[in-house]
């Protein structure tokens, strides 16, 4: 019998990998169909918000790196809550409130 080489679309491999995750799980003793805890950026803390912003209160000219050196966190966690939660933005060297000015 000859076997041939088929081009197997990336959806069908996708799918494919899929399934073999469900597999290993439902194995390991999985008992559910609910979807699985994603990896990837933790969800933050709303602990962590007024930690980061008691310390961009004592000195607002810290950098990113001094701020992950202090706190632990990733430098994309520390922008998120600096500019998500508390609503800051770089102003020349300073972290300052962003102000949205409305327009007629």
């Amino acid at each position: 019998m000859q076997i041939r080489n088929e081009k197997i679309s990336k959806n069908a491999v996708e799918e494919i990998k899929t399934a073999e995750r469900w597999v290993k799980a439902f194995n390991e003793g999985r008992q559910n169909v609910a979807d699985m805890h994603l990896s990837g950026h933790p969800r933050v803390s709303e602990t962590n918000v007024p930690a980061v912003a008691t310390l961009m209160d004592s000195d607002g000219r810290q950098t990113i790196r001094e701020l992950a050196r202090q706190t632990g966190f990733s430098h994309t966690t520390l922008l998120h809550i600096l500019k998500k939660r508390l609503n800051m933005r770089k102003i020349a060297s300073r972290w300052g409130l962003h102000l949205m000015e409305m327009q007629k």
